[in-house]
């Protein structure tokens, strides 16, 4: 199940530079989500670089857009009720549809992911993992259902979350 996958990645990711040296790449936030999708979907085998390189996380913004296509969009009131349950995959979206930030609810309540300075109340480094409290994500509008999309243009977009089932099968069919 992908909630048991949602702790900080201790396995570092190398790839490959063009001159051949191995280098670990640093983690972003849709990486670190695709990397527990990848987990789920593979009996907890970690990917290894080349599926950042020539994978099926190479484009990995795009992937987690059309994965965000499965989910629904949430509200405040969704949190509320802790009607999202831990191993949802959350996705702030523009409202384009473009995924701007992912991250993935935890057992235990909380928001699992890297690089979410900006995205919620604390300002934790950049590509580190943080768990955050779902009661920080930036909603607005007047039913709370709109979220504010940290350094974007437009600043308001939809929070859309697909059960992490749904997620970790998307992310099985599409391997190459």
């Amino acid at each position: 199940m992908l909630v048991n996958f949602i702790n900080e990645i201790l396995v570092p990711v190398l790839v490959s530079t063009p001159s051949g040296v191995q280098t670990q790449l640093p983690l972003q936030c849709h990486q670190a989500t695709c990397y527990w999708l990848y987990q789920a979907a593979n009996n907890s085998n970690p990917p290894d670089g080349s599926e950042f390189v020539d994978g099926i996380f190479n484009e990995s913004q795009p992937l987690l857009g059309k994965i965000a296509r499965l989910g629904r969009k949430l509200s405040e009131t969704d949190f509320i009720r802790k009607s999202v349950s831990g191993g949802t995959v959350l996705i702030f979206c523009s409202e384009t549809g473009d995924a701007e930030h992912s991250c993935v609810m935890r057992w235990d309540g909380s928001i699992g992911g890297y690089n979410q300075q900006g995205w919620f109340g604390t300002q934790p480094p950049a590509s580190t993992f943080s768990a955050q409290n779902s009661s920080d994500i930036p909603w607005t509008g007047s039913k709370r259902n709109k979220v504010v999309l940290a350094n974007r243009n437009p600043p308001v977009g939809n929070l859309i979350g697909v059960q992490g089932a749904i997620a970790v099968e998307y992310v099985r069919s599409n391997m190459q």
